[in-house]
């Protein structure tokens, strides 16, 4: 048993710990590394069709990136002046109001439709580009189309590191030890690393907008009884309404925000892929002492199982696409309708 053990350590050693950088795959950079400590990766890590899909991968992932980035700066824009536009909505008929009651006020009557009702124009058009331009330009599904290529290229990536091959009478026993570590080193503690750092992340933007809805509905149900019961004292206490109107805009914004990102969506999910991997992980010990025993084919059935609950979170993330396009004809609703309010307001000021 203590040669066995030796060589596990020996193995382990030879591959090391997880890095920071670890996700990026350069199999020219893993050449020089290992080059000492596991000359028996090398010839794997030097073959054309492995470097191939390691250039295809990092190319696809830098374009999932781009198209990510893309589509979150003018999803944000879109959603920062749908909410001027209720802001200004809101301004235009609490200047009507207040204007109402008072001639020192006349100032505020004659010029408020002009300021707040073009500036809320302005924001709706500035808001009504941004979604029209995310629509026609394809960016969320270039987004997800993108990311689905670069993950399935990975997982080829490591399906080519670990296949099996002849090693021309040597034993292959330590190269599939080798392999091994290299797949737990390069993925699936990467794997880990990744759902647990990206699940407690979307927990907690996913409490945050729980949090925030719940704050945001209050004041709007705030707003709307001060305004009917101060409204018997004055009318000019109607005003507060406004303030209903523009919290009823943010809540709107926050729900349409949790379904386009699905926080507490993904951090179940992840929290669930990452309990899987961890659970295969557990059984490290058992597959490394299986190939010493001979029994080489576990090493393929290992990688197996750990793609496939990859794969099955791919999938479940594929799958929401149609929730987040959903999500996006609801903002582009609640756009339509602060449009609507602020041209009406705008001729009933005139």
């Amino acid at each position: 048993m203590s040669d066995e053990t030796d060589l596990i350590e020996k193995a382990q050693k030879a591959l090391g710990h997880n890095e920071p950088d670890d996700y990026i795959l350069k199999p020219e950079e893993h050449i020089e590394v290992f080059k000492e400590q596991a000359p028996d990766l090398i010839p794997i890590l030097k073959r054309s069709d492995v470097q191939a899909t390691a250039e295809e991968y990092r190319s696809r992932d830098k374009k999932a990136i781009e198209a990510q980035k893309k589509f979150k700066f003018w999803s944000s824009w879109g959603n920062r002046f749908i909410f001027l536009t209720a802001c200004f909505s809101a301004c235009l008929m609490v200047a009507g109001i207040l204007a109402a009651g008072g001639s020192h006020l006349a100032l505020l009557e004659k010029y408020s439709p002009l300021f707040f009702g073009i500036g809320g124009v302005l924001f709706g058009v500035a808001a009504s580009m941004c979604l029209n331009y995310i629509q026609k330009a394809n960016l969320l599904t270039e987004w997800m189309e993108k990311r689905a290529e670069a993950e399935t290229q990975r997982l080829h990536y490591f399906d080519l590191i670990t296949r099996p091959q002849s090693e021309g009478g040597k034993s292959a026993l330590f190269p599939a030890l080798i392999k091994l570590e290299y797949f737990r080193r390069f993925q699936l503690d990467v794997q880990i690393i990744y759902y647990q750092l990206r699940g407690s992340g979307h927990s907690s933007r996913a409490k945050r907008a729980v949090l925030l809805g719940t704050l945001t509905m209050g004041l709007v149900s705030l707003a709307n009884g001060l305004a009917g019961g101060l409204g018997f004292i004055s009318s000019k206490w109607t005003a507060i309404a406004g303030l209903a109107l523009v919290a009823q805009a943010f809540a709107a914004l926050i729900g349409i925000s949790e379904a386009i990102n699905q926080y507490g969506r993904n951090a179940e999910r992840y929290d669930r892929t990452g309990r899987g991997l961890r659970a295969l992980k557990a059984n490290l010990d058992e597959v490394r002492l299986g190939l010493i025993k001979g029994k080489t084919e576990l090493l393929s059935r290992f990688v197996e199982a750990v793609h496939e609950v990859l794969s099955t979170e791919h999938r479940q993330w594929l799958k929401a696409f149609h929730e987040k396009s959903s999500a996006m004809g609801r903002l582009e609703d609640l756009l339509n309708g602060l449009r609507e309010k602020v041209e009406d307001r705008s001729h009933l000021a005139e």
